[in-house]
């Protein structure tokens, strides 16, 4: 060859080979590089129609939020809307509902998402619209909640959240929604109903953390469903398979794979990997680039600043989601990190917009359609291989010599013509042929990568394929058990038959029962449902050609037996139980010969019978009496197959409830004693009450643990004569050994319940019956009861009888009937004739109260009620009657209330107490005073009502005289009082129970008149003196008087 024609030819070819390396650079569409800003540092990418002309502007930002307007030919004019520090995402959407689209950026330095609100005349508002959000990398919105409000979705980087803020009105995003906590590194939201249910859902992606979506529930409620198990950086979503669910094209940033994540429709996603290998994938943007009607989608690869440097990648869509990938050319830049698509030329095709903030540069690159070459596969060779053959045999047929043409691998296929296709595979093939003629062989080859592209069918190869007669073998005889049970799953097996043309061959058994199996397995199972003996055989068949079958083998022969159950033993359970009471038995001891399950039933005795069901069942007698339970079992598979009765359990059933039944009493005179509470333990807590006659009763459960507690509110039905002084004297007299108190009269009398009886005990029902407030330790007027409470184990019977004593503590005298009917002890009143109330001194008032001879007197209670405005209560003086008598006071405005005992009693007439009151109104004449009681002991009360002389009289002290201390009892001091008629030297002194000295009280000489001298309670040596009775003493001239008084701490 000449050297010009050689020349000539490596020209040719290299012309082939380039043109070649430009179609897998740009696929179909040619792409040329234009710059719209060679001094911007862009970062976010975005194309919207901001102005509402019909073209695309570009939205860029990083620390500039700017728009290039597009003039409709690819002319940009730059304005800058707002300056940011880092600003990673901007979303176009009209917030406000105005027609106009708005932007919402997130800069991931800030705490605040702003609102560039779109005023018309290309006028923006910037507004600071959510603020304390910490790293925001991506925002979107939608109305997720349908109340016509658009919420905004938020995804942080730094504080790893997603979620979402409420529009509750005004533009209100206060309220926030929670849906991830551990969104580690999150670049980027979206919105988009991905199950069709008319809720917009939420999706995002992070570094570290599967990417996944949350699925909308309504009512402010999310789901969190993964989508695929590895993060990214972007993705870009759209309808890609084009069957009306929003697919994904997912970027793996750190693992280089794109994925395509097909949508089922209900959010379930399919993934397909596209590419692998990729440079730092970080954003896909999706769009039909070559007008086929298919979306493609534009790759953005990242890089890295140090290497390798990113660039764009165009993926055509060739249909059943496979896509070619190409290179777009001058798109080699330092770290892009997103494209958009838009028709920024308006000549209808999809141009792309991308830049890069290292170099400083925004581009687009123009879209200028085809310029692409349509693959074709080349024709393959005609096959070869065998000639003829016969049915059955294995032919083998290969092929070659497609190719396509634009250096794509590809795969074959045969028609057989006998109605079957290889599959596509490699170029050689095999094939049986299972009936005589002749058949024309053909092959066709594909693209692998687009399978839709195919060549035409090769040229024929004739085969001839001539008849076999064919025959199967006799199975040989069945091999299995020679004896089973009625209903026994038997299995059998067979082998050896074959056929002549290799061909695969099934088996039928025949049971010898008038049954046969299906055509199937050599190993088949059957269950004989009745004894005696059968002959089990087998044939076969070919499986192509089932008319062909072989004879019968020789037979098996098996022994069938009928099933038996023995009967079981005597039931288990208790020989014992109560009415209503749950009582359990098992029956053991029953079997099946053949080894089936057994079902039992029970006969309870008393006509009933329990359902066929474990060998343990419970029951429940309605009624007392004596019972004989039985067992019988049955097969649970063949009920007809039934034991016989086992022999007999015997229960006794017993009542299931006893009653318990009282009176409660009063102790010192058999008084029924009503409303008394008695209190019910039995696991749980019950309460009744006694009646108007002190009855009680109840019902309990047999087998109970009981308690029986008896209570009665304290005071509850406690009258005016039940408890008195004279109660106190009765204390008082026992504890000077006087007269002997009964056991229920030693209850009542120990009044602060320490186990003796002490004055002290007398004094504090003293201080109840003239009404004076309990003292701590006292318990007078608490019921008592006895015994405190009944206890029953395991009751098993009535108890009646079971009666309670009532006691009132302080009720000493025995005296006490219920309130109703009113048959209490009469009191005797009578109207006190020696009632002569008088002044005496300048400014009181004497009252002196006197007793009969023969009165017998051991206590008195003295009630007297005043007018408080005109006096006021000052003492009282015990007189030679009374010095031994104690005595405790209650001193209210208006009601003087006193009592006074002793252990021995007076018969004397004489002068009994003197009380003094003060005058309060000097000017009033006169004034009323009612001696309301005067009762002496129990039984004698005396009363009167006088009006008293208020005024002044001069009445001169003739004698000497001591009084009684007051208060007494006292705590925290007391006053004892003495008048003198004459100057004089005068001891007071203080002393114990035994006639020790206390305190020194008065040693000196007192002028004549009234003196009051005042105790603290403290002995010489400044101590506090201990409880107990004390003494105090007075020498006035050659008189002594000494009176007792009752000090308490």
């Amino acid at each position: 060859m000449k050297k010009p024609t050689r020349l000539l030819l490596m020209i040719f070819c290299l012309f082939f080979i380039f043109a070649g390396w430009k179609n897998q650079l740009n696929g179909g569409v040619n792409f040329t590089r234009y710059t719209i800003d060679s001094n911007y540092r862009a970062f976010f990418i975005t194309a919207y129609d901001l102005d509402k002309d019909g073209d695309p502007d570009v939205i860029s930002g990083r620390h500039q939020l700017a728009w290039y307007r597009n003039d409709g030919n690819a002319n940009f004019t730059k304005k800058v809307l707002g300056n940011f520090s880092r600003l990673f995402s901007v979303f176009p959407v009209d917030l406000d509902k105005d027609g106009d689209i708005d932007l919402l950026t997130a800069d991931i330095t800030e705490t605040t998402i702003r609102w560039y609100r779109n005023k018309g005349n290309t006028t923006f508002e910037e507004i600071h619209l959510i603020d304390d959000v910490h790293r925001a990398e991506s925002v979107a919105a939608a109305d997720f909640d349908h109340d016509g409000d658009l919420d905004i979705a938020v995804v942080t980087c730094e504080t790893e959240l997603v979620f979402w803020c409420e529009n509750t009105g005004n533009f209100n995003y206060e309220t926030r929604h929670i849906l991830e906590t551990d969104f580690y590194r999150g670049h980027k939201v979206a919105v988009v109903d991905f199950n069709g249910d008319g809720w917009m859902d939420i999706t995002g992606v992070c570094a570290a953390r599967p990417f996944c979506w949350w699925k909308n529930l309504g009512n402010k409620q999310f789901q969190k469903r993964n989508i695929i198990g590895s993060g990214g950086l972007g993705f870009g979503i759209d309808d890609i398979t084009k069957d009306g669910a929003t697919d994904i094209i997912h970027c793996d940033h750190g693992g280089g794979i794109v994925t395509l994540l097909t949508n089922n429709g209900s959010g379930s996603f399919s993934q397909k990997t596209l590419s692998t290998g990729e440079k730092w994938p970080s954003w896909a943007t999706v769009g039909d680039v070559n007008g086929d009607g298919m979306d493609d989608f534009v790759l953005v690869n990242g890089g890295r600043r140090d290497g390798p440097m990113g660039d764009l990648v165009y993926f055509e869509n060739k249909g059943g989601s496979n896509f070619d990938r190409y290179l777009i050319p001058d798109s080699e830049m330092n770290v892009p990190f997103m494209a958009d698509l838009a028709d920024l030329d308006g000549d209808g095709d999809l141009d792309v917009v991308s830049g890069y903030e290292y170099d400083y540069k925004l581009y687009w690159w123009k879209n200028g359609g085809g310029g692409g070459v349509t693959e074709t596969v080349s024709t393959p060779n005609t096959p070869t291989g065998s000639s003829s053959g016969t049915e059955g045999s294995n032919l083998q047929y290969s092929t070659g010599g497609s190719v396509s043409n634009l250096g794509h691998n590809v795969e074959y296929r045969f028609n057989w013509d006998d109605g079957n296709y290889s599959s596509w595979g490699s170029a050689t093939n095999d094939h049986t042929f299972q009936n005589a003629g002749t058949y024309q062989v053909r092959a066709q080859a594909r693209c692998t990568s687009h399978t839709s592209i195919t060549s035409g069918w090769s040229g024929s190869k004739s085969v001839t394929i001539t008849g076999v007669t064919e025959t199967v073998s006799t199975p040989q005889r069945p091999s299995g058990p020679s004896s089973g049970m009625e209903d026994q799953t038997l299995s059998y097996s067979t082998t050896g038959s074959t056929s002549n043309l290799g061909h695969s061959v099934e088996y039928q058994f025949y049971w010898g029962d008038g049954n046969q199996s299906g055509w199937g397995s050599s190993s088949q199972s059957h269950i004989f449902t009745n004894e005696g003996t059968y002959q089990v055989r087998a044939r076969a068949r070919c499986k192509t050609h089932t008319n062909i079958v072989s004879d019968y083998s020789n037979s098996r022969t098996v022994t069938i037996i009928a099933e038996t159950v023995s009967s079981p033993s005597a039931p288990t359970g208790p020989s014992s139980g109560v009415v209503g009471q749950t009582l359990s038995y098992t029956a053991e001891g029953a079997e099946s010969n053949v080894g089936h399950e057994l079902h039992h039933q029970f006969a309870w005795g008393n006509g009933q019978q329990s359902s066929w069901d474990s060998k343990t069942q419970q029951y429940s007698y309605s009624s007392v009496g004596a019972y004989d339970i039985r067992a019988r079992a049955r097969c649970a598979a063949h009920p007809n197959v039934v034991s016989g009765y086992s022999s007999v359990k015997t229960v006794i059933i017993s009542p299931n409830q006893y009653e318990i039944s009282g009176d409660v009493t009063y102790y010192s005179n058999q008084a029924p004693i009503q409303n008394v509470n008695i209190n019910v333990l039995n696991g749980a807590s019950t309460d009744v009450s006694t009646d108007e006659n002190g009855s009680y009763e109840f019902t309990v459960t047999a087998g109970d643990n009981i308690n029986v507690t008896p209570s009665k509110i304290k005071g509850e039905d406690i009258g005016g004569q039940d408890i008195t002084v004279y109660d106190a004297v009765l204390v008082a007299r026992y504890y000077y050994q006087v007269v002997e108190l009964d056991s229920g009269q030693q209850i009542a009398a120990d009044a602060d319940q320490n186990g003796t009886i002490s004055l002290y005990d007398a004094v504090l029902i003293a201080r109840f019956a003239i009404g004076l407030e309990n003292m701590d330790l006292s318990h007078v007027s608490e019921w008592l009861f006895s015994p405190e409470k009944r206890t029953y184990q395991n009751i098993n019977s009535n108890q009646t009888d079971q009666d309670f004593v009532g006691c009132i503590i302080g009720n000493v005298h025995g005296g006490w009937f219920a309130p109703e009917p009113m048959d209490k002890k009469a009191i005797v009143s009578h109207e006190y004739t020696n009632f002569y109330p008088v002044r005496v001194g300048e400014k009181e008032i004497l009252i002196r109260l006197q007793t009969e001879t023969n009165q017998n007197v051991l206590s008195a209670e003295i009630e007297i009620i005043y007018e408080s405005d005109d006096l006021k209560f000052s003492k009282f003086e015990k007189t030679e009657l009374t010095k031994d008598f104690e005595a405790v006071i209650n001193d209210q405005p208006g009601r003087l209330r006193m009592g006074l005992y002793s252990a021995m009693p007076i018969n004397n007439d004489g002068n009994f107490i003197d009380i003094v009151f003060d005058i309060r109104d000097m000017e009033k004449q006169s004034t009323k005073i009612e001696l309301k009681k005067f009762l002496i002991n129990d039984v004698i009360n005396n009363q009167a009502t006088a009006e008293v002389n208020l005024t002044n009289e001069n009445i001169q002290i003739t004698q000497f005289a001591l009084s009684q201390n007051y208060p007494n009892p006292f705590n925290a001091g007391t006053k004892i009082r003495f008048e003198m008629p004459e100057k004089e030297h005068v001891v007071l002194n203080i002393y114990n129970e035994l006639g020790q000295l206390v305190k020194k009280l008065v040693n000196e000489i007192k002028d004549p008149g009234r003196h009051e001298v005042l105790w603290n309670g403290l002995n010489d040596n400044g101590e506090k003196e201990s409880s107990g009775i004390k003494l105090y003493k007075i020498i006035y001239k050659d008189k002594i008087e000494v009176r007792k008084m009752i000090l308490l701490n």
